[in-house]
């Protein structure tokens, strides 16, 4: 009986191998689907470093302020926001770019203060999404005046946490 045995385990395919091989073909096609969805996120992400989008068949550009945290003005509690501010503006526009984008004469602290100034008058409650597109308008509003060769089209908030 044991000479039986012995020969049965010899002619067959060693289910180690088989299992081996199952293994690899699923791994095979798990890093193949990765790689389908990654290098479609990596085309976008190229787009995103670009700092250009189509909207309304115009290029805009942006430009993006540090992030900040913020005091708002309620009473009741010590509430603040943080917030990341990016401003879209037509990137065809190449005075406008390079006044935007110059070191010389980096603007960024002007808008950053305007932003601040804005929100610091806010209490919680008005930072809520019927509210935003007013005070939107309102950054954008205190914002422009500083800029001589165009203005900005757009407020983006990158990031809006209110505590």
């Amino acid at each position: 009986m044991s000479e039986k045995n012995k020969k049965e385990k010899k002619g067959g395919v060693p289910i180690i191998v088989v299992i081996l091989l199952l293994v690899i073909i699923i791994l095979g096609g798990a890093f193949g689907a990765y790689m389908l969805l990654f290098n479609k996120s990596s085309s976008k992400t190229a787009n995103n470093t670009a700092n250009t989008v189509t909207v309304d068949s115009t290029e805009q550009a942006t430009l993006s302020l540090d992030e900040t945290i913020i005091n708002l003005a309620d009473t009741d509690s010590q509430r603040y926001v943080k917030v990341k501010v990016s401003f879209g503006y037509d990137s065809t526009n190449s005075k406008l770019t390079a006044e935007v984008t110059s070191t010389d004469a980096d603007k960024k602290p002007i808008f950053a203060d305007s932003v601040i100034s804005i929100l610091r008058n806010k209490k919680s409650t008005d930072l809520t999404g019927k509210n935003l597109d007013a005070i939107k308008q309102e950054i954008l509003n205190t914002v422009n005046p500083y800029l001589k060769n165009g203005k900005f089209s757009n407020v983006y908030f990158d990031e809006l946490v209110v505590q």
